[in-house]
């Protein structure tokens, strides 16, 4: 196996498909083998009249790239990469039920957003909600910003959020805050609190306010996840199920195939291929003797 594909395969399942894709997307569209303008982004008409049921899923596979934004949808996939193997393997700890889970539960958000943002591409805002979540899970680490400014990783949200709407524009603006506000509401649901938001203003202005009945102060740093449905868990473990007997399947055949001229394989020996055929038996005599 090539140091490639041992990187490739090194990638949590989830963010492999999240990576693979989009990257399939752009090779497509550059041989022109592929509109993502008619098939891929989320349309509620062509969905509800039309019943395109898959545009929901390849909206948040698929960021825009058209009008000379290639380079931007690089860096899109770049972060999700980066941020989406650190939650993936840190805070799921490699379930990917559980990482899905958290995945629809955001896209639930910003999918109920998208009247207001006009969003029809939820990669990006789905970036930005795993960078809300990762700032989260050690919100007192110092990060640096292209080794120039420092500042804590609880701000990274805030500054890229500002740096969007200094470089992109409103539009952009709203449409990755509503990735950030959909990471903050799967904090609020996993915690049963407000969230840092409201400890940030019950500590400005210095007062104390009672938790409801039933709720827990928000924690420091984040380290929980809401579990994932079973029924969600038992629909990944049935693909695994069938990618699992494809591969052995695939495996046997292209063992048996590769049969040399001495009669050996990898994974299958001759005797193997051959069913029972016996060694050659010889004659029995030792060396040297008549």
């Amino acid at each position: 196996m090539s140091e490639l594909s041992r990187f490739y395969f090194s990638i949590p399942p989830i963010t492999r498909i999240f990576v693979t894709f989009p990257l399939a997307v752009l090779i497509l569209d550059g041989a022109n083998l592929l509109t993502q303008e008619d098939y891929l982004f989320w349309d509620y008409s062509q969905v509800s009249q039309k019943l395109q049921l898959w545009r929901p899923i390849t909206a948040c596979l698929t960021p825009i790239y058209g009008y000379g934004q290639k380079l931007n949808c690089l860096f899109l996939i770049k972060s999700f990469y980066s941020n989406g193997r650190q939650v993936e393997t840190s805070k799921f700890g490699n379930d990917a039920a559980n990482f899905l889970w958290y995945l629809m539960i955001t896209v639930g958000v910003i999918l109920g957003a998208s009247p207001f943002t006009k969003a029809f591409s939820f990669y990006s805002p789905l970036v930005s909600a795993l960078c809300f979540t990762l700032s989260q899970m050690d919100p007192d680490s110092t990060k640096a910003f292209y080794s120039l400014v420092q500042y804590k990783a609880k701000y990274e949200p805030l500054i890229l959020l500002g740096l969007t709407l200094i470089l992109r524009g409103s539009y952009d603006f709203f449409y990755d805050l509503s990735g950030v506000l959909a990471g903050y509401i799967y904090l609020c649901l996993q915690n049963h609190d407000y969230g840092p938001l409201y400890d940030t203003f019950k500590t400005y202005f210095q007062r104390q306010v009672r938790q409801p009945e039933g709720r827990l102060p928000h924690t420091k740093r984040d380290t929980g996840f809401i579990p994932a449905p079973q029924w969600l868990r038992a629909a990944i473990q049935g693909v695994q199920a069938v990618i699992s007997g494809v591969y052995a399947t695939n495996t046997q055949v292209a063992g048996r195939s590769k049969v040399d001229n001495k009669g050996q394989s990898s994974g299958y020996n001759g005797r193997q291929f051959f069913g029972n055929s016996k060694a050659f038996p010889g004659k029995g005599n030792r060396l040297g003797s008549a």
